[in-house]
């Protein structure tokens, strides 16, 4: 699930997204996503042989600070898709009492084999409450990434492309029409709109060369105040250039 995730960031980049973009976004609580991650690598790879109470537990409980997150985040373009995904896994995880149904067919076409004296997040079940919801598809064995996953997992990964490419991609001007200017022409239109979107780019960079300005000439500051305090504290006279 990660390595494809990786790869719908790399297809971003592909298509021409600006990765930088994404550190111009503003996510609130957004500790709860990388905890959740952490937390499911720790139950799943790190201890996967502890108590299952603790291992299903703290499965659960990444799912609802996964929640949590993309509540706190909706307004987010292409966040609901995710969430959709997240949910549909989250409740079939919780009805199976902290493990995703996975069809017995995908594991074998996937070439996997399941331990079953340790905790998984995903493996068959006697009696699977909502198995359709399950890691029902595979990617055959013998392919990269081959794995099993479920419909919750593609809708994940969906929602991902679409925050990514919502984020990334280069703002278009909206295009005038006649009833903006009646005197303009389609062309004259597009060439007015491409020339303010490119003042409202230099006003952009104007603000933020003065707030650069306005940081190098603090530290100016405290620097000369460093420099004038440590003559006096050896005892030398202070100069200074007028």
């Amino acid at each position: 699930m990660g390595a494809v995730a990786l790869v719908v960031v790399l297809g971003v980049a592909l298509a021409g997204g600006d990765l930088r973009r994404l550190a111009a976004v503003r996510l609130r609580s957004a500790v709860l996503l990388p905890l959740a991650l952490a937390l499911q690598v720790l139950v799943v790879n790190v201890v996967p042989g502890a108590p299952r109470a603790f291992t299903v537990g703290v499965h659960l409980g990444t799912y609802l600070m996964a929640a949590a997150f993309v509540w706190r985040n909706r307004s987010l373009s292409g966040l609901p898709v995710l969430a959709a995904g997240a949910a549909a896994n989250g409740i079939t995880i919780a009805l199976n009492g902290g493990t995703l149904p996975a069809s017995a067919a995908a594991l074998r076409f996937a070439g996997l084999q399941e331990d079953p004296t340790v905790f998984t997040n995903s493996g068959p079940l006697a009696h699977p409450r909502l198995p359709w919801l399950g890691d029902v598809f595979a990617v055959p064995a013998g392919f990269p990434l081959a794995n099993v996953f479920s419909v919750g997992d593609v809708l994940i990964l969906v929602g991902i492309a679409l925050v990514l490419h919502r984020v990334c991609r280069a703002p278009q001007p909206a295009p005038l029409t006649a009833d903006v200017d009646p005197l303009l022409s389609q062309p004259q239109a597009t060439l007015v709109a491409e020339l303010e979107a490119a003042l409202a780019a230099l006003r952009e960079t104007g603000r933020r060369n003065d707030a650069l300005a306005c940081e190098l000439a603090l530290l100016r500051q405290a620097a000369l105040a460093d420099v004038r305090d440590l003559p006096e504290q050896r005892g030398a006279p202070v100069r200074t250039s007028a």
